[in-house]
């Protein structure tokens, strides 16, 4: 369609000389299990609500549209849809906007209505995030209607293009975050909530903050979020950083002032303190200059919660590394300290410990951190092998899938081996399930619910052998697509 006729069309909307319609906008009660919440607050659930109908006519013979909308701030957005149908220009120009009519628009059953605001706010994201010394102003707008993001998986495909939005959303404001942060960390909100308390805070500070509000909160009204908030936003928790390349070579990329105040961040989520520990580490090995200088590592340690790092790193990693400052003596006391059954007990623990009032204090406060939120699952972990590959596999060899997934603290690959036994469970999580792909089903082999133990020799493993006597070939061949044996991994908890 020609840009005169758009413009042709669109002039037609609103007048009542020249429309072939009367739109009637209505208040409707969204249907059972849907929130009904104000467009200025979070996103309502997509329902199966009807489309825009045309019930009858009125004294002209004009076609009556009925529009139900679920409040009154919705008819702007209703309205610049319903233009978009005649011009094909979606007449929105901010990002709460946009976010707020994509709803509407799968709601109603707009058709291009979703896709035109998602390229609206691609456009819109791609031209802000990259203002330089104003980047910080895209992601602030962006977090201050953060509850109106799509969530990183749909509700049964209702929503099937929000994942990728979010996820193109979320890479822009980490890009804009790393920019501001390596341009302007000099400015005066970059410092830790804990370092105005002095160098003996740490998260004790934030314990208090946390203590005094919900994590969820922002700031007062009318105030600006700090850096570390808006860096927590961007980075949304720990998995979220380790197992996307790009987003850790960002987090890497922050200055240490940035980093503090990311890891002093109430709103950046976890799945347990030892990622947290591991993402550290990660910035350590890649800042090894800047991490060496003065007290850099003494000031981003203090931000690591060990009350909340799991027993198993506690045992088996963190003694290891000489930075972390943690002995084999002090890691089985915090393991203990962990498990004990009642605050008085731990009380009894610390004072036994620390003989300094002063030293007693400091390391108490920061034991009583409050827990980071919960990181998202992982979900699906993919992985693949060629089939000649797989088939030579012997007792001495053990054959890669490529798949290196991060979580608990550790790094988790996917091998396979041909073993005649297998000795020692251990996995991450609380739920964790292989599946391999046998013709146009997946077999599910589950491997056991709450296991975290880090296993002292070999991991249990999945046999997938033929049995004596039978073609290898043959056997293999109910695995195997397009050549190679497929399966996945999934990351329930």
């Amino acid at each position: 369609m020609s840009q005169a006729v758009r413009r042709a069309l669109a002039r037609r909307f609103g007048s009542a000389e020249r429309s072939d319609c009367e739109v009637l906008f209505f208040l409707e009660t969204p249907l059972e299990g849907t929130a009904a919440a104000p467009a200025s607050s979070s996103a309502p659930t997509v329902s199966s609500a009807s489309p825009p109908q045309a019930l009858a006519t009125d004294a002209s013979g004009r076609v009556l549209l009925y529009v139900g909308l679920w409040c009154p701030k919705e008819r702007p957005l209703a309205e610049a849809l319903l233009r978009f149908l005649y011009s094909g220009d979606i007449d929105l120009t901010t990002v709460s906007d946009l976010l707020r009519a994509r709803p509407i628009a799968l709601r109603l059953a707009i058709e291009g209505g979703v896709e035109a605001c998602d390229s609206a706010l691609q456009m819109l994201t791609a031209s802000q995030s990259a203002r330089g010394a104003h980047a910080r102003s895209f992601v602030e707008e962006l977090w201050t209607c953060r509850g109106l993001l799509p969530e990183p998986a749909s509700s049964a495909g209702a929503d099937p293009t929000g994942p990728a939005l979010r996820q193109a959303l979320m890479a822009a404001c980490r890009s804009a975050m790393a920019r501001h942060c390596q341009g302007e960390g000099e400015g005066g909100d970059m410092a830790a909530p804990g370092l105005a308390a002095g160098p003996a805070a740490g998260p004790a500070a934030a314990a208090g903050l946390a203590a005094a509000r919900p994590a969820a909160a922002g700031p007062a009204a009318g105030a600006s979020p700090s850096v570390g908030e808006l860096l927590g936003f961007a980075f949304e928790d720990a998995l979220a950083v380790l197992n996307d390349g790009v987003a850790l070579r960002q987090l890497q990329s922050l200055p240490a002032a940035a980093l503090e105040a990311l890891l002093a961040s109430e709103g950046f989520g976890t799945d347990d303190e030892a990622s947290i520990v591991l993402l550290l580490a990660e910035w350590h090995a890649a800042n090894a200059a800047t991490a060496a200088q003065g007290d850099t590592m003494r000031l981003l340690l203090r931000h690591i919660r060990w009350a909340h790092v799991s027993s198993d790193f506690l045992s088996y990693v963190a003694p290891r590394v000489a930075w972390l400052g943690v002995s084999w003596e002090h890691a089985a006391w915090l393991s203990a300290y962990t498990r004990a059954p009642c605050d008085n007990y731990r009380q009894a623990m610390l004072q036994q410990e620390y003989g300094s009032p002063g030293e007693h204090a400091e390391y108490a406060a920061r034991l009583r951190a409050p827990c980071r939120p919960a990181a998202r699952p992982l979900g699906v972990r993919p992985f693949s092998v060629a089939a000649e590959e797989a088939t030579k596999l012997d007792e001495a060899r053990m054959l890669s899938t490529g798949t290196r997934t991060f979580a608990m603290g550790l790094a988790w690959h996917v091998y396979l081996k041909e073993t005649r036994s297998a000795w020692g469970a251990a996995f991450p999580g609380k739920d964790v399930t292989m599946c391999l792909r046998k013709g146009d089903d997946m077999e599910q082999l589950d491997f056991g619910c709450g296991v975290r133990a880090v296993g002292i020799g070999a991991i249990a493993g999945v046999s997938c052998k033929a049995s004596d006597g039978e073609d290898a070939a043959q056997w293999w061949a109910q695995y195997l697509r397009d050549g190679r044996l497929v399966g996945e991994v999934v990351w329930s908890a």
